[in-house]
């Protein structure tokens, strides 16, 4: 009914990964009640329904992952591919970014507000392709390191968090 699994994917190739992945989602299914600890937290995102998240061995904040998670649209990902570089520079000021990727693909940041639909079309009528259409919002990395960072005792070397 209850199992403790401690960092389980850590270290592990993707095939791993992905079947304790499958065991953990299996066991949920069956009823079971799974508590896991890991470092990877966008695996927490995806697998959990509750976490807790502790600083220096004290619980901070804990609750459903919904409920910590602003779901609110914080931007829009746009990725398009065969942009005249005429285009792309029409594109500086109304998007917050462009960068340019491989294969002459772009990512475009776009405001919460850019209205995304008229900006493809645009696009489309002046040749690009459309790749992809991502909203941004919180994960639950972000929050984490805003529970810490509040957490954390000020002036306190020993308090800061430690890298790997």
């Amino acid at each position: 009914e209850l199992v403790f699994l401690d960092e389980p994917m850590s270290g592990l190739d993707p095939i791993g990964r992905s079947h304790v992945r499958d065991l953990i989602l299996q066991l949920r299914q069956r009823g079971c009640t799974v508590f896991f600890s890991s470092h990877i937290l966008s695996d927490a995102e995806s697998l959990c329904s509750r976490v807790g998240i502790m600083v220096q061995g004290r619980l901070v904040s804990s609750g459903r992952v919904s409920d910590m998670i602003a779901f609110e649209l914080k931007g829009w990902e746009l990725v398009v591919s065969g942009v005249a570089d005429e285009v792309s520079q029409r594109l500086q000021g109304r998007v917050r970014s462009i960068t340019a990727l491989k294969h002459g693909r772009f990512t475009l940041d776009l405001a919460p507000d850019a209205e995304p639909e008229k900006l493809i079309a645009e696009l489309r009528a002046a040749g690009a392709d459309l790749v992809s259409l991502n909203p941004v919002r919180e994960t639950l990395e972000q929050y984490f390191v805003k529970q810490v960072t509040a957490a954390r005792p000020r002036g306190n070397p020993a308090a800061e968090p430690r890298q790997g």
